[in-house]
């Protein structure tokens, strides 16, 4: 068996080598890991239930250097429910509020009691009173809600106005001036900053952008010409069998008046006695003229309701409504040459 030696200068060299990496291994172990590192770091301790290491591995809110709101939201909640976890409610309380200023529809795990459920439910009815965190636009000036929520440092807003781009960040307040122009139309979009410039809202952004001081201009209301729809049909049949109702009614009143003519007509005897009827006649003739005036007044008063139903029915059905800048308007077209039109504003 060949045995190998090294030489006094190669084991040196080996020496030096196993050193050197060592250190390289030793700096790469010390140097300390970003903020975001330490965020995932976190999360990974929080799923094994090791809450005191949470608490030392979630940056604070000085160190959230840029970071997104998806990650202003995660730091939060785990410092909230490692706090709650080791019992430390009245440091977890104003973490629940500011979780819930960002994130309103937060749901608390189930593994946590009534203690810590109570906790939530008083935050987020502060956080409801106090507002959403968010940016809006009302009267011509820039709304900033949930300042009182201690996320809130600064804005920038950016727009674009007839072509030419702007952007400028300015210090939170309840209300911002707009700095676009006040005139023209204006693509508009904005960013709420927290701590270390890290972003806890949004209103709109460079590819979808709020469109501002432009209303789409609106055509005048036409009235198209179209054919009857269901209920017009409907409305048409239903007036028809009303005018026939009312006629047939009609005529079965005039029936009814029939015994009268009868009687005036009859032969009667030196003492006025009626020869050409027999009693039995006379009631048979007094029955149907009785019977013809209650079905012709059933008839008479279904046949009017019928005819008002239907032409309610048409009318309806030919009604159109358009809207136009600052108004709607109401058009009946019952046919080619005659309309029925109005105008509310």
């Amino acid at each position: 068996m060949r045995a190998w030696r090294l030489s006094p200068s190669g084991a040196g060299a080996m020496l030096r080598a196993v050193m050197l990496a060592c250190l390289v291994m030793t700096l790469v172990s010390a140097s300390p890991a970003s903020p975001a590192e330490r965020l995932v770091q976190a999360q990974a301790a929080y799923d094994e239930l090791r809450f005191d290491q949470v608490l030392s591995l979630t940056p604070p809110p000085g160190e959230w250097q840029r970071f997104s709101r998806a990650q202003v939201v995660q730091a939060l909640t785990l410092r909230a429910l490692a706090l709650a976890s080791v019992k430390r409610f009245d440091d977890a309380a104003p973490l629940f509020r500011q979780v819930l200023a960002l994130e309103p529809g937060f749901v608390l795990p189930d593994q946590f009691g009534p203690r810590v459920r109570t906790l939530v439910a008083e935050a987020k009815d502060a956080a409801a009173r106090a507002g959403t965190l968010g940016l809006s636009m009302e009267g011509g000036a820039l709304t900033v809600q949930g300042l009182g929520s201690g996320l809130v440092e600064s804005v920038t807003l950016s727009w674009r106005a007839a072509g030419a781009p702007g952007s400028v960040t300015v210090p939170a307040a309840a209300r911002l001036e707009a700095p676009w122009p006040a005139s023209g139309r204006v693509e508009a979009w904005g960013v709420v900053l927290g701590p270390g410039q890290s972003v806890v809202a949004t209103w709109g952004s460079a590819e979808t952008p709020n469109v501002l001081g432009s209303e789409p201009v609106m055509a005048a209301p036409v009235a198209s010409e179209r054919g009857l729809g269901g209920s017009g049909v409907v409305g048409l049949v239903l007036g028809g069998a009303g005018l026939v109702a009312v006629g047939v009614g009609a005529a079965l009143l005039a029936e009814a008046g029939r015994p009268a003519q009868v009687l005036a007509g009859a032969t009667r005897d030196a003492e006025g006695r009626i020869t050409s009827l027999t009693q039995r006649d006379a009631f048979a003739l007094e029955a149907a003229a009785q019977r013809s005036f209650d079905v012709g007044q059933v008839l008479l008063i279904a046949g009017g309701v019928a005819v008002a139903a239907g032409v309610t029915l048409f009318i309806v059905d030919r009604v159109q409504v358009s809207a136009g800048p600052g108004s709607v308007s109401l058009t009946v077209p019952l046919d080619a040459q005659f309309g029925l039109a109005g105008t509310r504003r």
